[in-house]
């Protein structure tokens, strides 16, 4: 294991990380983790577990000040991952058969990073949280696309819709089997 190349954040203080960076982290129970950091905000961060699973530590849940990186960072996109696509040529989801610097394998074709402007893990979550982007169906049929902006007391969810509009969405109203946040991965990591 190698030192901490910062000084350990406050407990609480969510550390930014390079996506793909590995490290260990305790949690408030004494729980030891060892993953590899994907994203973070102030809510918490998605990690990828040992056997390739996406995860969610949340922020009050974890003694950050106990972190310590380990290792060199790790390509944050791997095979058999749900990525979205966002370019030139609209947005879409793909599967990714290989990686490979500056190009992305999926089973409809090749994808350059050159054509891109955002990329990111898709991420089926079990709940909203403040920061997230997301694309979720409301029990009713629905669709909604955007980002939480805040979580309230009693389910309620403050978003702005990708359209631009602000709404409040009631959690127990959705269907949150269909919930998928969007995880976004800086192309300069993919090169």
């Amino acid at each position: 294991m190698s030192t901490a190349t910062h000084a350990p954040p406050p407990t609480g203080v969510i550390p930014r990380l390079a996506a793909g960076q590995p490290f260990v982290v305790s949690s408030q129970r004494g729980s030891r983790y060892e993953v590899v950091y994907l994203w973070g905000s102030d809510s918490g961060v998605v990690i990828r577990l040992a056997d390739g699973r996406l995860g969610r530590l949340l922020r009050e849940r974890v003694r950050w000040s106990s972190l310590d990186e380990v290792g060199e960072p790790q390509p944050p996109l791997k095979p058999g991952d749900r990525v979205w696509l966002e370019g030139e040529r609209g947005e879409r989801q793909a599967t990714l058969s290989a990686v490979a610097a500056g190009l992305l394998e999926t089973p409809e074709g090749a994808v350059t990073l050159e054509g891109l402007s955002a990329v990111g893990l898709v991420f089926r979550a079990r709940e909203l949280l403040a920061g997230d982007r997301f694309h979720v169906r409301s029990q009713s049929g629905s669709e909604y696309h955007g980002e939480c902006l805040e979580v309230r007391p009693g389910g309620l969810l403050r978003v702005a819709l990708t359209g631009g509009s602000e709404v409040n969405l009631r959690a127990g109203r959705l269907d949150l089997e269909t919930l998928s946040v969007r995880v976004p991965i800086p192309l300069d990591r993919l090169r």
